[in-house]
């Protein structure tokens, strides 16, 4: 990498917080990246998410990155708290708890996940099933990686009026279209609309 790339100035800000606007769910918060490896950064949420994502390391390829602003001394990321709470997400009542998150491993890449069910966001914006019109978020168990797809079985797509739908196939999913992922338990209940 060189110093001038988008991967090297991510790299280069492990530890700081950043603002992120993604063209995909969860579209716009403010995180901590953690790591930067293969165009995939990873990013700690910590606030302007569904509460069920906070603390969860999202791992997120550069090409979903609409803008963001990595944090430093002369310009420091406010709390979103400061906002008007106009600009709030409107409160969100789930049933369980949130998992406190396992620590992820070192390399952000499907292979070390492989076998764990994971929460997928895929590129794009809307995709439309039996008439119903869906955003492409699905949990689902990583059952197999190859060199530009994966295999996903047991898919949860989060349609609003079913959020616990499962696809009766196992899918492909080729790589490319992937843009966030993380381990993530299914029975966990989250907005799609921020």
């Amino acid at each position: 990498m060189s110093s001038g790339t988008l991967e090297s100035l991510l790299a280069r800000n492990i530890g700081r917080r950043i603002v992120l606007m993604l063209d995909v769910f969860p579209f716009f918060f403010i995180g901590r990246i953690t790591c930067m490896r293969l165009e995939v950064v990873v990013v700690e949420a910590l606030q302007g998410i569904p509460i069920q994502f906070v603390g969860r390391h999202l791992r997120i390829t550069i090409d979903c990155l609409v803008a963001f602003w990595i944090e430093d001394d002369e310009y420091p990321i406010p709390s979103l708290d400061d906002f008007a709470t106009t600009l709030s997400c409107p409160p969100f009542d789930f049933q369980g708890g949130v998992q406190e998150c396992e620590p992820d491993p070192v390399q952000p890449t499907l292979e070390t996940l492989l076998g764990q069910t994971l929460l997928f966001v895929l590129d794009p914006e809307r995709i439309v099933i039996l008439a119903q019109t869906t955003r492409p978020i699905f949990v689902a168990k990583l059952a197999a990686v190859h060199c530009d797809y994966v295999r996903l079985e047991t898919v949860n797509i989060r349609f609003s009026s079913a959020p616990f739908f499962v696809f009766p196939l196992p899918l492909f999913v080729p790589i490319p279209q992937i843009c966030v992922f993380t381990p993530f338990r299914r029975d966990i209940a989250f907005p799609l609309t921020l």
